[in-house]
């Protein structure tokens, strides 16, 4: 089905609407202008958007998908982008989530961190770095991941007995649960641990 202007859709039950969108993919959808939904069940919706990977999602304008390929599994699942025309390495994507879980963005993420966002503010006590020396940085590879890169963290639950403010328990319909953890939180234990740990030498070098 396709509808608009120039608009194609080639792939078997396809959907194609718009100015010169195409629906390449089987049970593809391309809407907008000049978007292209290449992978099988894939959607793209915007201007001048592609979605290259099966069941990949792009939106906005002058994206593509930028992470692997059909057959990869750090393929790009979701993206949203904000590319400027007309040249094709101009495209750009603002966040992009692959099918491992990987989320990526051009800039850091930003938390409202405004004093007048919060109550309750209290001096976090002492001894962190006693805690934080308890912590146990491990290398792991993710189960999930075909290609198996080696990746540095920590387990949230080894976490969790220490600081469960930063961990974040998800439960399944099945009632299984998963934790997750919020590495850029943390940041603020361990400025706390490098206080007290640049106390204690100071402490020593005027003994």
């Amino acid at each position: 089905h396709a509808e608009g202007y120039l608009t194609k859709a080639t792939g078997d039950y396809s959907h194609s609407e718009g100015n010169s969108s195409n629906a390449v993919g089987e049970m593809s959808h391309a809407e907008g202008g000049t978007t292209n939904a290449n992978g099988w069940c894939s959607h793209t919706s915007g201007n001048y958007t592609m979605a290259f990977n099966n069941c990949e999602f792009a939106c906005g304008r002058h994206n593509k998908s930028t992470s692997g390929d059909d057959y990869n599994s750090n393929a790009t699942l979701f993206s949203v982008g904000f590319g400027t025309p007309p040249s094709e390495s101009s495209r750009k994507n603002a966040i992009e989530i692959t099918q491992t879980g990987v989320l990526k963005c051009n800039v850091a993420w930003q938390v409202g961190s405004d004093r007048k966002l919060k109550e309750n503010i209290i001096p976090l006590g002492d001894n962190t770095l006693e805690k934080v020396l308890q912590l146990n940085p491990v290398r792991f590879t993710l189960k999930d991941d075909k290609e198996k890169k080696d990746r540095i963290g920590f387990i949230a639950q080894e976490v969790e007995e220490l600081y469960p403010e930063y961990v974040t328990v998800s439960v399944d319909n099945e009632g299984e649960e998963t934790r997750y953890l919020d590495y850029s939180q943390m940041v603020s234990i361990l400025c706390k641990a490098i206080q007290e740990l640049t106390k204690k030498v100071e402490m020593l070098e005027n003994k």
